[in-house]
């Protein structure tokens, strides 16, 4: 963590000495793109962190194959994808900054009831409420791109994308270990009477416990599986109590800190979107729709 700390100090301060920088810290002074960049790996941090866990819910939880698993999980990926080509024509429509903060209301929403569901027709139907999600990426990306100088659009595309990445892959280790931690913690007690290979396994993760509790005679297998995955769900609620709160945060600052953001400055005299915003809306529509699938 030093060693990486330390490359991205000398790497920052390359970038600010060179005349065609990679990333143009400039850039970073405008209020807009700095508040879009931020809603934007806030609400993938959130995303793709309840997608890690919604996949092993659907499998080890509600006992689904992993070809099962991924066809329920079709519905999601094709609402978000016919989403995030319809923001646009939204966006000329509802006032953007008020799309941003009801998508992520929406998001939010579905975070609740994930926390609240206890059945897996509620999980599926809240993940589905996880699209609302959807406007929020095409928009920030269309601040992101907007807000920057029209020769600089392709670098501040590329800096919306890494943020997706960077968003993505934060939640899915921070949210992943969080839930991890309760698991641990819930199965402490849980697996202290049971064989050595056993305890190990099934205390560290439900998927080992899932394998593990067949050495384990029919009753205590039972047992035993039934407390990993009501642990399991006690990390999944934290999760997703988190992220509502997270996103439902995200909305409010998101009406204070983008109230004199425009659509102007993304559409044009024909009342399009401009060429810069559209590009990027198109990469990232494809980029993630690929994602998702």
């Amino acid at each position: 963590m030093a060693a990486g700390v330390a490359l991205a100090i000398l790497f920052l301060r390359r970038q600010a000495r060179l005349e065609d920088p990679l990333i143009d810290l400039a850039l970073f002074r405008s209020r807009p793109l700095n508040t879009a960049l931020c809603i934007n790996i806030l609400g993938v941090f959130f995303l793709f962190g309840s997608f890690i866990l919604l996949g092993q819910y659907y499998q080890l939880v509600a006992g689904l194959t992993p070809l099962d698993a991924g066809l329920w999980s079709t519905p999601s990926a094709v609402i978000f994808t016919v989403g995030s080509f319809a923001t646009p024509a939204l966006a000329r429509r509802i006032k953007p900054v008020n799309l941003l903060a009801g998508g992520l209301v929406v998001a939010g929403t579905g975070f609740v009831g994930l926390a609240l569901a206890s059945g897996f027709y509620g999980v599926l139907l809240s993940s589905l409420l996880l699209v609302g999600f959807t406007p929020v990426i095409a928009l920030t990306t269309e601040i992101i791109v907007t807000s920057a100088p029209p020769e600089r659009a392709g670098a501040a595309s590329a800096l919306s994308e890494t943020a997706n990445e960077l968003g993505g892959a934060l939640g899915i280790g921070v949210l992943g270990s969080l839930g991890t931690l309760i698991y641990r913690a819930k199965m402490t007690g849980v697996v202290a009477g049971l064989p050595a290979e056993v305890a190990r396994a099934a205390g560290a993760t439900l998927g080992g416990a899932v394998d593990s509790v067949r050495l384990l005679p029919a009753e205590q297998a039972e047992r035993t599986l039934s407390a990993a995955r009501d642990a399991f769900g006690a990390g999944f609620q934290a999760t997703a109590w988190l992220g509502a709160l997270g996103l439902f945060g995200a909305a409010l600052a998101t009406k204070f800190a983008l109230k004199e953001t425009r659509s102007a400055s993304a559409v044009g005299a024909d009342g399009k979107p401009s060429s810069a915003a559209a590009l990027a809306q198109l990469r990232h529509g494809l980029v993630t729709s690929r994602e998702e699938l």
